[in-house]
């Protein structure tokens, strides 16, 4: 198919014949101030050209081929009264009006962000269960030294201490593997300074989600109970 520079021309009437395969971009180069297009029952077939888009067509018949493929949603494509697609059993996408199909393999924006957001979501919340284990069992012993130590009178580790995550956090520079010190079976041991009378401490971090992990700690916590100790 062949077309000379026409650039004035408005309307493109090749309904009926026997043509076939894609589209030829010479449409876009040379009919620029097209109008109007009808390509029905020409057995084009293919992906559907996206350089129609770019045409300032107010109608366009492409029913009675064989297109196939996602179909634009810019140009004329974004007026389903200015188009005419019927019996393009192949098409898919497009603008809601079109009612065609989904097209497989293409997913919303941002999917793989929320996706990636849904599988963090529990591995903080094990972290923060973690350390919120941690902070009630030092708020515990600081509660405990108050009541049953006299050889705590420092001014400053004398009263109970208000230990927040983001104490803990800066005092083991983020639980960084710097500060890491050891490990059990159910937990790791991180050392630091907290900024509060500068105070070194030992930050233990228990895998709750590791199946034990709960009755060694309440083991532990029950022990820590019975002991008398300048540092528990």
């Amino acid at each position: 198919m062949e077309i000379g520079p026409l650039n004035n021309l408005g309307k493109l009437d090749v309904s009926n014949n026997m043509l076939s395969g894609k589209i030829p971009s010479i449409i876009y180069s040379s009919l620029r101030g097209l109008e109007k297009l009808d390509l029905s029952r020409t057995n084009f077939s293919g992906q559907n050209p996206r350089f129609l888009q770019q045409i300032s067509l107010k109608k366009l018949n492409l029913s009675l081929n064989q297109f196939e493929g996602q179909f634009p949603t810019e140009g004329v494509f974004s007026n389903a009264t200015a188009i005419s697609i019927t019996v393009n059993k192949n098409l898919c996408g497009g603008i809601p009006e079109l009612k065609l199909p989904t097209c497989p393999n293409t997913e919303p924006k941002g999917r793989d962000k929320s996706s990636s957001i849904k599988l963090m979501i529990p591995l903080l919340s094990g972290l923060l269960a973690q350390v919120l284990i941690m902070y009630l069992v030092i708020i515990f012993r600081l509660k405990k030294a108050k009541k049953e130590s006299p050889l705590i009178s420092s001014p400053t580790w004398g009263f109970l201490l208000r230990v927040t995550h983001e104490n803990l956090f800066s005092a083991t520079n983020g639980f960084s593997s710097a500060n890491f010190i050891g490990n059990g079976s159910f937990s790791s041991i991180y050392e630091g300074v907290l900024d509060l009378g500068e105070r070194l401490v030992a930050v233990k971090v228990i895998n709750i989600d590791q199946r034990g992990a709960f009755k060694s700690f309440m083991s532990e916590f029950e022990a820590l109970r019975n002991i008398r100790h300048r540092n528990h």
